[in-house]
C-alpha cells in the first residue's frame, strides 16, 4: 500500500534503544520481540528487562527530525483551522500532560525551550557545557 498524506508510514519511525548491562544478553529474537511488543502497545513508554547479567531498560529511539516533522505538523493544524485552538498530548511518566496550541505549536512541553538552546549554541553565544546544563534545567 502506497503512502498518502492521510496514512502514517510503512517503516517504523523508531528502533528500539536498549541501556543497561542486562542488554548484552538478549538475543536478536529477543529484541525483535520487545520491538513487537512496543508496536502493539504504543502506549507503553518503555520496558524493564531483568537478566542474570544485571537490568536493562528498552525503549523506542526516536529520531529528532521526527518530532521537528509533528511540530509542523501542527503548526500546519493550527494554521489551516483556526477553530482548533489545542490538542493535548498524555503526561508521560507522572508528568503533566502537554497542550499545543496556535502559539505553542510543539509535541513537548520542552520543544520551544530546547530550539532557544540549541539555536543559541550554534550562534555561538553559549558553550557546549552550558547547552547541557540548560538543557538539563529545562527538564529534557
Amino acid at each position: 500500500m502506497k503512502d498518502s498524506p492521510g496514512t502514517l508510514p510503512q517503516k517504523r519511525p523508531w528502533q528500539l534503544l536498549v541501556v543497561g548491562d542486562g542488554g548484552t544478553l538478549l538475543t536478536q529474537q529477543d529484541i525483535e520481540a520487545l520491538t513487537r511488543i512496543l508496536d502493539l502497545l504504543p502506549h507503553v513508554a518503555g520496558l524493564d528487562i531483568t537478566t542474570s547479567a544485571g537490568s536493562a531498560r528498552v525503549s523506542r529511539d526516536v529520531p529528532g527530525n521526527y518530532i521537528q516533522q509533528a511540530d509542523q505538523i501542527l503548526a500546519g493544524m493550527f494554521t489551516r483551522n483556526p477553530d482548533v485552538t489545542g490538542i493535548t498530548f498524555p503526561a508521560p511518566h507522572g508528568r503533566a500532560a502537554h497542550t499545543a496550541t496556535p502559539d505553542d505549536p510543539h509535541v513537548l512541553p520542552h520543544d520551544r525551550a530546547l530550539t532557544a538552546i540549541m539555536d543559541a549554541r550554534q550562534r555561538g553565544e553559549i558553550t557546549a557545557d552550558e547547552m547541557i546544563a540548560q538543557i538539563r534545567q529545562a527538564g529534557a
